[in-house]
């Protein structure tokens, strides 16, 4: 009697704890490509111009933002004693140096406001959190949404400067940094104001999924009014760098430009000018060639091509600035603090 047939059991081997262990790269995808793990670890220039992108871009913004300011405050105080800074040449590393004049007190007091502003806001947070007062903070985001929408109203007034507007309101405050940074900073107020009331909106509701149309909706307006925001505060920042520049010139010239450069003055001919406080000494054929001297003049700026120079006496009618050629015809000396007015 023949044996049965004996039914034969594969044998699988023995699978791998690693799933992929054993398996060659690329293999099971067409052609044998690589996947993208692979691509990864190779590596390469893409992460580093990626980092390098966020660390560039922003510095780059701050730097182009110093410069405007920068240029903005040099402009406005030549432009005081009636020298434009195109004639001058000012360089780039000039502008940067002379804008931390121009920002620094305005961004210190706005990054101060931004501080309260989110301390407030995680309290506010905190307590929807802890169920306690949450009812009142949403009822209080309407509120405050409709403070700063008619606070963002008065922008129209403020950037176009309508005459009932400067009649009315602009003729009330002080000349300075009063009426040139107080409109702007009140509609920037009304911009934060907005901005906290749409985070207050969403302070202990449960988070909806970000392709909900009233969330879409909320979230450009969020970003609408932080662009309002930036937008507002870079203007009031121009208009503060410019009064400032304005009042640094006022304040030198009232004080006799004390800390500035007084200069001898040695010519040929002899030089006509219509200012008061210069001392004049002909010396005679002893003198050389550069017989007549002038004393008593300030260096305000220096161009490639010429001098400006203004009285250590200046003041409202005495305010002529007297652009002298650098060349053959004139020796200049420079002096310090120690001998004051040239002498």
């Amino acid at each position: 009697m023949p044996e049965p047939r004996r039914r034969r059991v594969p044998v699988r081997p023995p699978r791998s704890r690693f799933p992929g262990a054993g398996r060659r790269p690329g293999a099971g995808r067409p052609g044998g490509a690589p996947g993208p793990a692979a691509g990864r670890a190779e590596g390469g220039l893409g992460p580093l111009l990626r980092k390098a992108a966020y660390v560039l871009a922003p510095g780059t913004l701050v730097i182009g933002l110093l410069y405007y300011f920068g240029s903005t405050y040099t402009a406005a105080y030549y432009a005081f004693f009636g020298v434009p800074t195109s004639d001058l040449s000012f360089s780039v590393q000039g502008y940067l140096a002379n804008s931390a004049n121009a920002v620094f007190l305005p961004v210190w007091s706005v990054l101060c406001c931004a501080l309260v502003v989110t301390l407030v806001l995680c309290a506010a947070d905190g307590r929807v959190r802890l169920r306690r007062g949450a009812a009142g903070w949403r009822r209080a985001y309407p509120v405050l949404l409709l403070v700063g929408l008619a606070l963002l109203l008065l922008g129209f007034a403020v950037f176009l400067e309508p005459p009932w507007w400067s009649r009315s309101v602009l003729s009330r405050l002080r000349p300075g940094w009063p009426r040139e940074l107080v409109p702007p900073l009140v509609v920037a107020a009304g911009a934060g104001l907005a901005v906290g009331a749409v985070s207050l909106r969403r302070l202990g509701r449960r988070p909806v999924g970000g392709g909900a149309p009233g969330e879409r909706v909320w979230t450009a307006t969020a970003a609408v009014l932080v662009a309002m925001l930036v937008l507002t505060v870079f203007f009031a920042l121009a208009r503060y760098a410019g009064d400032t520049g304005r009042a640094r010139a006022g304040a030198d010239a009232a004080s006799g430009f004390r800390g500035g450069t007084f200069a001898l003055l040695y010519l040929r001919h002899p030089m006509v000018y219509d200012v008061t406080g210069i001392s004049f000494h002909d010396m005679g054929e002893g003198g050389g060639p550069f017989r007549y001297r002038y004393a008593g003049f300030v260096v305000l700026a220096k161009s490639p091509s010429s001098y400006y120079l203004v009285s250590h006496e200046w003041r409202p009618g005495n305010d002529v600035t007297v652009v002298l050629p650098e060349d053959d015809s004139v020796r200049v000396e420079v002096r310090g603090n120690s001998a004051r007015y040239g002498e």
